[in-house]
């Protein structure tokens, strides 16, 4: 029977760096006070001209070269984002054209925030079971660029986002037993209000005053980000039990986790539960690039597997959480073989 397995991935992060010794001079904070919250040191800018699909574009590139693939051969793009392009025309038909893809080869946009990746993917899958003869080969790609969205004088959110993109080939393969296993998702709307963009939409459009007041950028409600945060510290083994058990894997046989990079203090809690069990969990890019939004799953698959930390045969999980509350996980057995350069 065949399997929907990864065939490449690739991920890009733009040249800027913004240290935490940076926004010791931009916004009333220090070092000592991000890392001990959060355990992020630095993130990645975008410059002004590069808008998110600028950022898909070479993530896109190193996922198709590692499949030894050409866009040509792709059946479907599908671009998962936080923040798209323009309203209009669709960011993932503005990718297309600027990785050079047919005119007529389908690209459809796929949003869900910080969970958009991890849900794109499950997405993905649907379609290539659904229609098998259709999508024999599909490219996923996730590109943020969050921190225009980003308020530099809000020191409780301008040191947690950096932007970034990560992309995967999903092919059909005449082997059995690999790729994508099974996927779960839910939501929880008691955490509505811990984040938002308060103008720039249909019940908010832009105007003199909302520019004035600031409110397209993001903010934290009356009692900010804390009770999502808690809520999603029991999630992330309790996605790993319930996942385990829907595709009929124990969860000593998860041999790693790979969760959206958001905040070191809500993955550290899950981690020691795992390592209990002996499930490893990939947080290396918390510290380095920060919460990228839905791309920072994406860019975590892609740095993992070329670290070496993942190799054939291997079930990871990749988690996302946030915006509200929406939360989800794939699993994976590995097919390719260990990176080597």
């Amino acid at each position: 029977m065949p399997s929907i397995v990864i065939t490449g991935t690739g991920s890009y992060w733009p040249e800027k760096i913004l240290t935490n010794q940076d926004l010791e001079k931009m916004v009333d904070t220090s070092d000592e006070w991000i890392r001990t919250r959060t355990g992020i040191s630095e993130r990645r800018i975008a410059a002004l001209e590069q808008a998110s699909s600028d950022l898909m574009v070479p993530a896109a590139e190193k996922a198709l070269a590692m499949a030894n693939r050409k866009i040509e051969e792709i059946d479907l793009i599908i671009t998962s984002w936080s923040w798209p392009d323009a309203f209009v025309p669709g960011t993932s038909d503005i990718f297309a054209e600027k990785i050079g893809a047919p005119k007529n080869l389908l690209a459809q946009d796929f949003t869900a925030q910080c969970s958009g990746f991890v849900w794109a993917l499950g997405w993905a899958y649907d379609k290539m079971r659904l229609y098998p003869k259709k999508y024999q080969r599909v490219l996923l790609v996730s590109g943020d660029v969050t921190t225009k969205f980003v308020d530099d004088k809000d020191r409780n959110t301008c040191p947690l986002f950096g932007d970034g993109a990560g992309a995967l080939i999903l092919e059909y393969l005449d082997i059995e037993g690999y790729g994508i296993l099974g996927y779960l998702e839910a939501s929880d709307r008691n955490f509505l209000d811990c984040l938002s963009v308060p103008a720039g939409g249909t019940a908010k459009p832009a105007s003199y005053e909302t520019i004035l007041n600031r409110e397209h950028f993001m903010r934290f409600g009356p009692k900010g980000g804390s009770p999502m945060l808690k809520a999603i510290v029991p999630i992330i083994p309790k996605l790993m039990q319930d996942l385990c058990a829907e595709i009929g894997i124990e969860p000593s046989e998860v041999d790693l986790i790979i969760p959206h990079q958001l905040n070191q203090r809500i993955i550290d809690p899950a981690k020691k539960r795992l390592k209990k069990l002996g499930i490893g969990i990939y947080d290396r890019n918390i510290a380095r690039y920060g919460n990228c939004s839905g791309s920072s799953v994406a860019m975590a698959l892609d740095t993992a597997y070329r670290e070496g930390l993942i190799e054939k045969g291997d079930h990871i999980q990749l988690q996302s959480y946030g915006a509200g509350l929406k939360y989800g996980t794939v699993a994976v057995r590995w097919w390719l073989e260990k990176f080597q350069e």
